[in-house]
């Protein structure tokens, strides 16, 4: 069985979090990140919303309804939005480094494996 040795280990971990501190401080990716968010939350915020009443509505409750559903849509959605937005993007990246350094960690065990 290959094993690797452990300065090997410590220099992918090593390499590993510091991807992931660029990932979340460097200028350039958080702008290209930030970039992303706003493209993605306006075509979130884009798609029409639909809620269906089970009894008619009395048209007078019909404008409350409506102010209601124009103020969550305009004042509530789009800082929650983008929130969850924002923590989509940094963990998928953050799951990209992972799935980085569980490549090198297999490729460098099957050079082993070959020459050994």
């Amino acid at each position: 069985m290959a094993t690797l040795a452990k300065s090997e280990l410590h220099a992918f971990f090593h390499d590993y979090k510091k991807r992931v501190f660029e990932i979340e401080h460097d200028s350039a990716q958080i702008a290209a990140r930030q970039a992303l968010v706003a493209k993605s939350v306006g075509e979130i915020l884009g798609e029409k919303s639909r809620f269906k009443f089970h009894q008619k509505v009395d048209p007078k409750n019909a404008a409350t309804l409506d102010l209601i559903y124009d103020f969550c849509h305009e004042a509530l959605l789009p800082p929650v939005v983008t929130r969850l937005v924002e923590r989509i993007a940094v963990l998928e990246a953050r799951q990209a480094a992972s799935l980085d350094l569980i490549a090198k960690v297999m490729e460098r065990t099957a050079d082993e494996g070959r020459s050994g």
